[in-house]
This record gives structure tokens, C-alpha cells and sequence, in this order.
């Protein structure tokens, strides 16, 4: 089904329109894979992950904290949690960049969304989705997956003063 036509989304689960296109969108249009999100742990997953994203506030303990979580308890589905990051930091950038409100997936956090974003640059934002995608390649070859994430997360961790 198309990525910005949730109907079909609608009419199989009891998602709302807006909770029907992010997960339209993050499946990219797989609507055997939306209804698999919407129907799994993915939500819970999504929100203790962003929350410990949001309150990690350039703690570097708190950035070591969160590794340990992806690595260890969402091992088996971290595509997913990566692929959840990326999303949410490019939503940062559109939020940053002052786009439109309905380009940005993670809806629900637009309030987190704009807080956060003005804790980084547009650099810093870039270098981090650039990280994030590294990393996603990098799984396939076998690394160690726990400082793999810890590196990942150290980075998100310095911050750089956002320039307006």
C-alpha cells in the first residue's frame, strides 16, 4: 500500500489516521509490516527508548544506561530501534529547519521533538543521522554490538550549542 495512503491501515487494526501513517511510513508502505508493529511491542519499545533518549539530557551515564538496553534487551529487533532513531533525528532536523509540522512522523513528540532539536546544530543533527546509518551497516559484520551502541549514544550525548 502507499507510504501517505494509511486507509488500508485504518480499515485492518483500530489505529487512528495519524498512529495509521507513522507506521505506514516506518514499514515503507509494507502493510504486512505495519500491522505487525502496530500489533507487537513496537510502541511500547518506541516510547521507553525515546523517553530515555529525551531524559538523557548529555549524560554521559545516561548514555551508557540506554547502550545497555538496545544491546541487550532489544537485540533481536535492533534494525527496528536504529531505524526509530534515524527517524526521530531526521525529524529533528524538519522541526529545526522549521518545516512542516506534517512531514514530521513522530507526531506525538513534537513538544520533545522541538526541545531537543535546539540542544544540537544542523551539523551535529547530520553527523548523527550519518552515525546511525554507519552503524545499521556495520551490524551485518559482525561487531560488538553493546560498544558499537555505546559509541553511537556517546555521540548523541555531546551536544554542540545549536546555532539558530
Amino acid at each position: 500500500f502507499a507510504r501517505d495512503d494509511a486507509s488500508d491501515l485504518v480499515e485492518k487494526s483500530a489505529l487512528d489516521a495519524k498512529s495509521a501513517k507513522f507506521f505506514s511510513h516506518f514499514s515503507e508502505g509494507s502493510l504486512g509490516a505495519a500491522l505487525e508493529y502496530a500489533a507487537g511491542d513496537f510502541r511500547a519499545t518506541r516510547g521507553k527508548i525515546l523517553d530515555a533518549l529525551d531524559s538523557m539530557d548529555g549524560k554521559i551515564s545516561e548514555a551508557f544506561r540506554l547502550a545497555n538496553v538496545m544491546a541487550k534487551e532489544h537485540h533481536d529487533e535492533i534494525d527496528d530501534v536504529l531505524k526509530m532513531l534515524l527517524v526521530y533525528f531526521r525529524d529533528m532536523i524538519i522541526v529545526k529547519q522549521k518545516g512542516e509540522d506534517s512531514l514530521v512522523f513522530n507526531y506525538d513528540r513534537l513538544a520533545a521533538l522541538r526541545r531537543q532539536s535546539a540542544k544540537y546544530s544542523i551539523e551535529k543533527l547530520q553527523d548523527i543521522l550519518y552515525a546511525i546509518e554507519k552503524l545499521m551497516r556495520n551490524i551485518r559484520r559482525n561487531i560488538n554490538l553493546t560498544l558499537a551502541v555505546e559509541a553511537l549514544l556517546l555521540q548523541i550525548a555531546e551536544r554542540e550549542k545549536a546555532v539558530a
